[in-house]
């Protein structure tokens, strides 16, 4: 029983030293390990297979969170101005080649320049092809609404 409190005191202090390191799940394994061997360590006294439950508890652990945080590092999502590339909109004022005009996407209001150096009437349906800063690059695809 007292091998099974050693076991607790490490799953705690690894969680721990989990929450306080953002994102790399190293930590975590360990306290897997640890709850593996403190589960059977509460049933049976063989230090033994208590540490090589934690060797390969912590092991396959390792290896199964590792794969988990490559396959969610895959998945990236478009912000801010970089998320309206493709969406359309209605021109809210004028847009010319020298000065920027104003649309409105999905109920946003962005500053706006012609993508083909024409001006677009206010009403216009545009489409957002490319971003320079803040700033939407669209091109007309319908007449006024």
């Amino acid at each position: 029983m007292e091998s099974f409190t050693w076991w607790i005191v490490l799953l705690v202090g690894c969680t721990i030293l989990e929450l306080s390191s953002p994102g790399m799940f190293f930590f975590l394994s360990f306290s897997c390990g640890a709850l593996a061997a403190a589960f059977y360590s509460f049933f049976y006294d063989n230090t033994t297979v208590e540490f090589s439950i934690f060797l390969v508890v912590t092991a396959l652990s390792f290896f199964a969170l590792r794969r988990y945080e490559r396959s969610s590092k895959d998945t990236l999502y478009e912000t801010n101005v970089y998320a309206l590339h493709g969406r359309k909109g209605t021109v809210l004022e004028k847009i010319s080649p020298l000065e920027k005009g104003w649309v409105t996407i999905e109920g946003q209001i962005w500053a706006a320049f012609p993508a083909n150096q024409e001006s677009i009437e206010k009403g216009s349906i545009i489409l957002v092809v490319n971003s320079e800063g803040s700033h939407l690059v669209v091109k007309k695809i319908g007449d006024t609404v």
